[in-house]
């Protein structure tokens, strides 16, 4: 509901999304995103799903390499515009979100802690995996080879720049949430 009238609204009044980015409000919205994210860390349920070692080596080498990988097939998908190709396979790099990784556990009844926990550890070791991946899932869309005259915008990614923004964005704020949680 948020997001479609976020969407709206945007949409409606583009204006006031770039007052907004102006403000750095997308940065600090999602700085208190992953401090929620620290602050719902349960050690003890976090220690109790760690001992499904194959559940996690497996959620953790999927959403960290395999689904990343999908990312390479995604972009040369031939859909149209085909920019969203290459935004499907930006979104094949990400790590699992709050929202979905633990809320459609509950709605099924899954194992919630160790969705939890694949949560926070894809997203503390995507900072690490995805300024890496990210670039060659871009480098590998059609949109990158046919450069500026295709209307892309030509940018290079660089990892350690982008290494170091999901640290501060993503690291430091569940570290933060964790260590207020106690």
């Amino acid at each position: 509901l948020a997001l479609i009238s976020g969407l709206l609204l945007g949409g409606t009044f583009p204006s006031l999304g770039l007052a907004a980015a102006n403000l750095h409000i997308p940065a600090l919205t999602t700085f208190g995103i992953f401090i929620i994210q620290g602050l719902q860390l349960r050690r003890k349920e976090a220690a109790a799903a760690l001992s499904a070692k194959g559940a996690v080596l497996y959620g953790l080498l999927s959403i960290l390499f395999l689904t990343p990988l999908l990312g390479l097939l995604a972009v040369q998908l031939p859909l149209r515009p085909p920019a969203l190709a290459l935004g499907l396979g930006v979104f094949c790099c990400m790590p699992t979100a709050l929202s979905s990784g633990v809320t459609f556990s509950q709605q099924v009844g899954a194992n919630v802690p160790l969705a939890l926990l694949l949560t926070v550890t894809s997203n503390i070791l995507g900072v690490f995996t995805m300024p890496f991946i990210l670039p060659h899932v871009v480098a590998a869309s059609p949109l990158a080879a046919a450069g500026p005259a295709s209307g892309a915008s030509g940018a290079m990614l660089h990892p350690l720049p982008l290494l170091v923004q999901l640290c501060w964005t993503i690291l430091l704020p569940t570290t933060i949430g964790a260590s207020l949680r106690g």
